[in-house]
């Protein structure tokens, strides 16, 4: 079964549980044209294997999340740390001698 483009992942997961259950319930009227039970578990296993994933990756985003916070208030810091100092050898370094710390200012 084919996924709609516009259609959700809840969407999805829902409609593949409603579909394992009706197959369960009609179980000798599908199993005319192949549907066994093996292929109903298989569908099952499918819709809990992509439940499963979607939860991991969940995770896995709002970690991302927090991480990506953490490196941009850490940057920032650090981008501070280094305008005060660049600010501080300014003041008692030669500026001919600036670029032994980085910097290429010429002022």
């Amino acid at each position: 079964m084919a996924s709609k483009a516009n259609t959700s992942l809840a969407e999805q997961l829902s409609a593949a549980r409603l579909m394992a259950d009706g197959l369960k319930q009609k179980a000798d009227a599908v199993s005319g044209v192949g549907i066994t039970e093996a292929k109903v578990k298989e569908l099952e296993n499918l819709t809990e294997l992509l439940a499963s994933q979607n939860s991991e990756q969940e995770a896995l985003k709002a970690a991302l999340k927090n991480k990506t916070a953490a490196v941009d208030e850490t940057r920032k810091k650090l981008s501070d740390c280094m305008s005060t100092m660049k600010k501080l050898v300014k003041v008692v370094v030669d500026k001919n001698d600036w670029v032994a710390f980085g910097i290429s200012d010429k002022q």
